[in-house]
């Protein structure tokens, strides 16, 4: 055990005075300090992690880790103002993370990661009890896609345009892992700007086209595929007058129920189903007059046994590969589902086995073409679909590449691990072949 890991935890034994006593008679070491910090929050000792964290900063106010930490702390107490000033302070003093100790035979891969519009805060596990620490919000993790041994990875935080003066170290490749359209637009550009100046090196998910894959963009480029319905979709804010824009969406073509949802949001934050006029008033009336919202219109998909279906594929470098087919009782449906209907539906499993075994079987040759045909518009190296299937017509939820890849649900859904294997798989060889220069797979 590390030192600080050491302090943490006999400082967690102890009372909160007792700890803070602990905490100030170590010595002056911001790093000693900073991690102790961390160490405390991982055990849920947020209060003594403060101490330790603001005597960190008290020595070293520009220090990385302290500033991060912070930031959770501020992030979970309910002052996302701090928070944010925190995690800008934080990137400012480090705009790239460079691999401390680079192996010379390994590629170098710079992660373009951007600092507006997300959240640094804390997440507990259920499993081991601890809490860790994380960015959160608008970009798609690379945990399970690329196999961090076998490459040097280097992180540039970005924050306006300060890559452009920053000292950057050796870059092969870089990985933009910046994915909603809506929440990481400021950093999606400015990405591309850093991109327009850097023209020779190599770049998985282009900023210029994930910036196309806002919901209502999808909506505009991809209706025009035959066969494949994408549900009206407006991007909207009152802008004072509630009533108005209540009655101005009828007049677009959007009948009850329909959709809400704050734009920049994922995993079905903010949605809102609306059922009449009133009701969208209201809430109109509630929210601020620049508040955008995505306007959905609502497809009910259900199947002839009253259930409701979402699949999921991943397209990587051009390939196709199917992750997930869920099944619900709801419309609105989530990992968690697995547990709450599929881990005691056999019927539910097995039809998740026949899609992931043969998803053309499943969908339909002419569904397949529909799903490539989206590939070739959207021209994203990685990105994901969420879509159902409604008296064989295939319905598209959602297009971009903010979706997550795990294998939280392997251990109790043995049969999807080895196509979340090939998913990890497919990535990382991707990530490698565009490092030696081999060109994107033509579409």
């Amino acid at each position: 055990m590390s030192p600080a890991r050491a302090i943490a935890s006999a400082a967690d034994a102890d009372g909160p005075r007792q700890a803070a006593a602990r905490i100030a008679a170590l010595p002056a070491d911001a790093d000693l300090l900073a991690a102790t910090g961390e160490g405390l929050i991982e055990r849920g000792a947020f209060e003594a992690a403060e101490v330790a964290l603001e005597r960190a900063l008290g020595i070293d106010t520009d220090h990385y880790d302290a500033l991060l930490a912070m930031a959770a702390l501020h992030d979970r107490w309910g002052d996302p103002v701090s928070a944010s000033a925190c995690v800008t302070a934080a990137a400012r003093a480090r705009p790239v993370l460079a691999e401390e100790d680079p192996d010379p035979a390994l590629p170098h891969v710079l992660r373009l990661r951007s600092v507006e519009g997300v959240r640094y805060g804390t997440s507990h596990s259920r499993q081991t009890g601890r809490w860790s620490l994380m960015f959160k919000g608008g970009h798609f993790s690379i945990r399970a896609l690329v196999d961090r041994e076998a490459i040097n990875l280097h992180v540039a935080n970005i924050l306006g345009d300060n890559l452009l003066e920053a000292a950057l170290p050796p870059a092969d490749l870089a990985l933009n892992t910046i994915a909603d359209a809506d929440k990481g637009r400021p950093g999606l550009e400015a990405a591309a700007r850093f991109l327009a100046a850097r023209p020779d090196l190599p770049v998985i998910n282009h900023p210029e086209k994930v910036l196309l894959t806002s919901r209502d963009s999808n909506h505009r480029r991809l209706s025009g595929i035959e066969g494949a319905i994408l549900p009206l979709t407006v991007r909207v804010s009152h802008g004072g007058r509630p009533r108005r824009l209540a009655a101005d969406l009828e007049k677009m073509g959007f009948t009850y129920p329909y959709i809400l949802r704050l734009a920049g949001t994922q995993t079905g934050i903010s949605v809102v189903p609306v059922g009449s006029r009133e009701q969208a008033r209201r809430i109109f009336r509630m929210s601020a007059p620049d508040l955008i919202f995505h306007v959905i219109a609502f497809h009910d998909c259900r199947d002839e046994k009253g259930r409701f279906r979402k699949m999921r594929c991943f397209f990587i470098d051009g390939r196709f590969f199917p992750v997930a087919c869920l099944g619900s009782d709801h419309w609105e449906i989530h990992s968690g589902d697995r547990y709450r209907i599929m881990d005691t539906d056999p019927e539910l499993q097995a039809q998740e086995r026949r899609w992931l075994d043969d998803p053309e079987g499943f969908l339909g040759t002419e569904n397949m073409a529909r799903l490539h045909a989206v590939r070739d518009i959207v021209g994203l190296d990685f990105f994901g679909i969420d879509f159902s299937l409604s008296k064989g017509e295939l319905i598209i939820f959602e297009v971009n590449p903010a979706m997550r890849h795990n294998f939280d649900h392997a251990d109790a859904f043995p049969y999807t691990r080895p196509h979340l294997e090939r998913v990890s798989a497919a990535f990382h060889a991707m990530v490698i072949e565009r490092c030696a220069g081999v060109r994107p797979l033509t579409v």
